[in-house]
């Protein structure tokens, strides 16, 4: 395994595995169709992208973090030809205690 670097928009290796946590919500919404496309270049056929998906709650416009939502993934990812696998919300008391 290593760790790369780089304009993840630019970069051009692809990789068996992509793992993406708060970068989605860190990116503006109109920014969101280009990295489904950047994944969709990244991963190689077969490969896997795992997302963890945060912040669901509570909803918000200004950011970063933008609003996010699973739906907003499975709008992006599958035309890209991804297809969702596996999605499990986090109990509530283990999702960032109050």
């Amino acid at each position: 395994a290593r760790v790369v670097e780089a304009d993840f928009f630019k970069f051009a290796e692809a990789f068996d595995f992509g793992y993406d946590y708060t970068f989605f919500c860190a990116l503006h919404p109109t920014m969101r169709a280009d990295w489904a496309a950047a994944w969709g270049r990244l991963i190689k056929p077969g490969g896997l992208l795992v997302t963890l998906i945060f912040p669901v709650d509570p909803p918000r416009e200004d950011g970063p973090p933008f609003r996010v939502h699973p739906d907003m993934y499975t709008e992006l990812l599958p035309a890209q030809g991804f297809e969702k696998v596996y999605l499990e919300k986090v109990p509530e008391e283990l999702s960032h205690p109050k």
